[in-house]
């Protein structure tokens, strides 16, 4: 799980300097964080303030040693934090999370035309997430009328593709990347070779007609040249789904048989890093949900089991249109491990998780949701049902940016998972 997130925007970047850069948060629909600006000097006797601004240096050098006062990229968590104060068993601690990094995979054949594509969403610092695949004969919802993901490469190529996937998910993709046979060869050259069942020969047929084996029935090994045939292959008479389910099968050996990195990757616009950050820990995929069109051999979304689906996929997304109220979560124990299954919960209810920290003391006894806007008092409640139960106020004059602030309970740690 970006400044504030868009596709054509860098991340943020941190400097061990919090007086120099902070990062704030507006909280109006999506994550943004902007760099403060230094203020400037005042013109003031020196022999009048000097005092003062020693005992100030003083005072500032205890405090940012106090609360480690950097803001820093890095967590074990399932999601991405920037944080404020350090110790995430300190009252009064605060991060904010970051977006889940998010791509989608085009894929074309050797003569340039596509084959498909997938979205790729990294579930945070530890890795690990979900893979999506969609066919080429899918049918994308545009805002002036729907049209295939083939067409709309076809038609406008790269940016079109992100608008159709970005209205089709719901959720801003970071990075469209395209993979021909040969960028799809070398961004899996780690992963190869790996072994593949195949219940039936895969056959592809040429540009004169002719009918090519691909791979042959039963188990056979991938090399990486042999991955960009194996997703494009589409016999005469074979529908597309039925080579989306094979891609689905080749990005699932795939990242099972890439090395995990054994540390902390730079973010790139790449596959490699997708691969490599996506096969750090447990990684979904599927073939995103569809139903027939009506025009034969087309496919068209399912979109409410699509949105079931990235609301765990994509857990914490920079929407793209419709947003989910933002939630903070306060660990009212100080159990730093609850944090994760709350987000989890928080995400499966309906809400944003973008705060998360410790409240000035410990020792809450009762899970508690405060509702800040009663426009989101529905989402609260499907919260605390995920959350086990909770009891959810109107907290309308609450000063919080967010809309849901969730306090953790003894009760809630006393749950089991």
């Amino acid at each position: 799980m970006s400044a504030p997130i868009t596709a054509s925007e860098r991340e943020p970047e941190y400097s061990d300097d919090l007086a120099a850069e902070d990062p704030q948060l507006d909280f109006s629909g999506t994550r943004d964080f902007r760099r403060s600006k230094p203020a400037g000097s005042a013109a003031i006797g020196w022999m009048v303030l000097l005092p003062a601004l020693l005992f100030g240096s003083v005072f500032l050098i205890v405090w940012l040693g106090t609360v480690g006062g950097r803001a820093v990229l890095e967590s074990e968590e399932s999601f991405s934090l920037a944080e404020r104060i350090k110790d995430p068993e300190a009252p009064g601690y605060v991060a904010f999370v970051l977006p889940s990094p998010t791509a989608f995979v085009m894929l074309l054949d050797a003569a340039e035309q596509p084959v498909g594509g997938a979205l790729l969403a990294v579930a945070g610092e530890r890795g690990g997430g979900t893979v999506v695949v969609t066919p080429a004969e899918l049918v994308l919802p545009f805002p002036d009328g729907a049209q295939s993901l083939a067409r709309a490469w076809e038609e406008g190529g790269r940016d079109l593709v992100e608008v159709g996937i970005s209205e089709l998910f719901g959720v801003v993709v970071d990075d469209v990347l395209v993979q021909r046979p040969a960028d799809l060869a070398l961004a899996a050259a780690e992963a190869v070779p790996f072994t593949i069942s195949f219940l039936d020969p895969v056959v592809s047929v040429a540009p004169d007609g002719s009918r090519i084996t691909v791979a042959p029935e039963g188990v056979v090994s991938v090399e990486a040249d042999d991955l960009g045939p194996l997703m494009a292959a589409l016999d005469s008479g074979e529908v597309g789904v039925n080579r989306a389910d094979r891609q689905v099968k080749v990005w699932r050996e795939m990242l099972a048989a890439a090395p995990a990195p054994t540390e902390v990757l730079e973010r790139e616009q790449s596959l490699e890093w997708y691969l490599a950050e996506l096969a750090r820990a447990r990684v979904s995929v599927q073939l995103v949900p569809l139903v027939a069109a009506d025009q034969v051999g087309f496919y068209e979304p399912d979109a409410p089991q699509i949105e079931a689906l990235i609301e765990t996929a994509v857990p914490f997304p920079t929407l793209y249109r419709e947003s989910r109220p933002t939630v903070r979560l306060l660990n009212g124990v100080g159990d730093p491990a609850l944090n994760e299954r709350a987000a989890e919960s928080i995400s499966a209810g309906g809400g944003l998780l973008a705060v998360i920290g410790n409240p000035a003391q410990f020792g809450v006894e009762t899970t508690i949701i405060e509702v800040t806007d009663l426009d989101v008092r529905p989402v609260a409640e499907r919260i605390a049902e995920q959350l086990g139960g909770a009891l959810v106020v109107d907290a309308l004059e609450a000063e919080d940016d967010t809309a849901i602030r969730i306090t953790l309970g003894e009760d809630y740690a006393q749950r089991d998972s």
